[in-house]
């Protein structure tokens, strides 16, 4: 597993200012030292990657050797006037554009004991159950985070598993110093200055998603998805 430590640079602090203040500098640190792998860049996908390479990670790789059709083309905004191309190649060269600071390849291999140890997290999607237990049992394997997730039309599912023993922090109590106003002037909440928090280390245990329901009966309950597979009756064949 690769070693969460990365240094913020000036260019760095400047471009991601906003979300800093949001989850602090350890949090970002941790973000810009992630490398990570994501297989399947249809339209759920390029969702994913644009938001890890806006988060500002270290680097991201992209696993998908399809060719661009129209349909891909028409739904997926990473792939657009590009058919007849391939979807990672394609997609790379539209995420290097939103930025330039996130390394961005893709690969035609698939993850295995020795490449998988070069990523931190592995997110896969479009695939079949099958592929998404073996995919997860090898990160288990290397004490990489694995995500997965699908949608159909409007319905969706999100898996994550990060380990057997998780670490992390959360807030404990809340301390007022202060007094609190009984009847506000405004409608509008008030943030009270004189309010501290406290923290502690917790620890999550995360099932394996061989344990897990079959999601894929989730794709019945979308009835716009029935009627595109001809699933309805009274549809046209």
């Amino acid at each position: 597993m690769v070693e969460m430590t990365s240094v913020i640079t000036e260019d760095e602090a400047a471009l991601y200012d906003r979300q800093i203040r949001l989850w602090g500098v350890d949090a970002q640190r941790s973000l810009r030292a992630a490398n990570v792998f994501v297989k399947g860049i249809g339209p759920l996908g390029a969702e994913i990657c644009k938001n890890i390479v806006l988060s500002g990670v270290n680097s991201l790789t992209i696993l998908d050797n399809r060719v661009v059709e129209q349909q891909h083309a028409a739904t997926n905004f990473l792939l657009r006037s590009e058919v007849g191309k391939g979807h990672a190649e394609t997609a790379i060269k539209n995420l290097e554009l939103l930025n330039p600071l996130v390394t961005v390849r893709h690969t035609t291999c698939e993850l295995d004991n020795n490449t998988i140890q070069q990523y931190s997290v592995v997110c896969v999607t479009d695939a079949d159950r099958e592929e998404y237990e073996a995919t997860n049992e090898l990160c288990r394997e290397h004490g990489v985070i694995f995500l997965a997730s699908n949608t159909w039309g409007m319905v969706g599912w999100m898996f994550q598993d990060c380990g057997e023993k998780f670490k992390f922090i959360a807030e404990k109590v809340k301390i007022n110093t202060g007094k609190e106003n009984a009847k506000p002037e405004t409608k509008r909440r008030k943030v009270d200055e004189t309010a501290t928090s406290e923290y502690e280390e917790r620890e999550f245990k995360f099932t394996r998603f061989k344990d897990t329901a079959d999601f894929s009966s989730f794709r019945f309950s979308s009835s716009a998805l029935l009627v595109v597979e001809g699933l309805l009756k009274n549809t046209d064949d």
